[in-house]
């Protein structure tokens, strides 16, 4: 029996990209499991995603990216006060989750706190970090909003532990919850033994904090023989391609574009390896989908990857994602002998990941909250 069945809850989140969807969907799922009305604050790819689902109350607002500065300000301040109104119309909620970006939407906060609304803070990654990776000019000030944010809220949830350290937030070691949100649906993301394992994989999106031009440039020192496998969108696609023709690389790499999450399973059974070369991350949903496929994983340590990648365990640890170093790693791995190991303790790492499991930890985590205020 669910405790939590009672609450009326508002998630706010950062409207999607398709790159955002899966974590958004993930942790939805999860709180129609458990509370008895969720209301969801967003836009973009997440209207498209939630705007025939009738189990939830969804506002929709949008967010137009700019490369101009005073544009850019301006979409952003326009779509926090468009959040903040949502807010202010939602008083019948009990408490506030804000969810991708949450922790530099300084206006919704505010309302939210004025309006005498609880709210928990929960990380998917680190907004500032990103930015940093990005070498956006907004980064410092993006900083001072979260830091802000985070004295604000009432509560803050990270996936594992070492993100507190990771993203710099020891300081709010009272406010900290640790608590995971992911979990697999096994019957989909499965191993299909009749599927040829033709290449090395990355799936995500297609940015500097992402590592994934670091993964590009490393193919130039590989075998042409090598094949790989480039799956996503994002802002660095032009550069990729650019920088595929002109060192002649086009045919020994495919670049697929977006992929439907249910299609997913079939593009990891086509990959011996899937690449994770990020900089910055919380923790990648991928990692566990690839796992669960029966494809090893190679990645760095960024975010809380390092507590659930166990180096020549269930996985592989990049010693960092310079070009020469994801190379050499990966002709190494070539003539690596013990696989079927690696695949049966990354079996053993995706039976942690229940649904089961995760979505009674949130309704106790949630009914606490909600009686106790934690």
């Amino acid at each position: 029996m669910k405790k939590s069945k009672n609450i009326s809850l508002g998630l706010l989140s950062f409207p999607s990209t398709k790159t955002g969807i899966t974590p958004l969907s993930n942790m939805v799922e999860i709180l129609l499991a458990v509370v008895g009305d969720l209301h969801l604050v967003s836009g973009n790819e997440s209207c498209r995603k939630f705007q025939d689902d009738n189990r939830l109350e969804l506002y929709c607002t949008h967010h137009h990216s700019s490369s101009f500065s005073l544009k850019r300000v301006w979409n952003y301040f326009y779509l926090q006060l468009s959040m903040a109104l949502y807010v202010l119309q939602l008083r019948k909620v009990d408490f506030w989750i804000f969810f991708i970006g949450g922790d530099t939407l300084l206006l919704p906060m505010l309302m939210a706190r004025l309006t005498g609304k609880r709210v928990i803070l929960l990380f998917a990654g680190s907004s500032i970090q990103t930015l940093v990776h990005r070498q956006d000019k907004f980064a410092g000030v993006a900083r001072r909003v979260s830091h802000l944010n985070c004295s604000l809220s009432n509560a803050m949830i990270l996936y594992f532990k070492s993100l507190k350290t990771e993203w710099g937030l020891e300081k709010y070691e009272d406010k900290i919850i640790i608590q995971p949100r992911h979990f697999i649906d096994t019957k989909n993301f499965k191993r299909n033994p009749a599927s040829p394992r033709e290449y090395i994989g990355y799936v995500g999106r297609l940015s500097q904090e992402k590592g994934v031009m670091n993964l590009v440039k490393s193919i130039p020192l590989m075998d042409k023989k090598v094949k790989f496998l480039i799956c996503g969108e994002g802002p660095l696609k032009k550069e990729i391609k650019e920088y595929l023709r002109v060192n002649d690389l086009k045919n020994q790499v495919e670049l697929t574009g977006w992929i439907n999450h249910q299609d997913l399973p079939d593009y990891l059974n086509r990959m011996k390896l899937l690449v994770v070369p990020s900089y910055t991350e919380g923790f990648p949903n991928i990692i566990l989908e690839a796992l669960s496929c029966g494809t090893p994983v190679a990645a760095t340590t960024a975010g809380a990857i390092g507590e659930i990648i166990k180096d020549h365990e269930n996985g592989f640890i990049l010693k960092n994602n310079y070009p020469s170093t994801i190379s050499g790693f990966l002709e190494e791995f070539l003539d690596y002998e013990n696989l079927d190991k690696i695949r049966e303790n990354g079996y053993q790492t995706v039976a942690g990941f229940d649904y089961n499991k995760i979505k009674k930890n949130w309704d106790d985590l949630l009914y606490r909250f909600y009686e106790e205020g934690l």
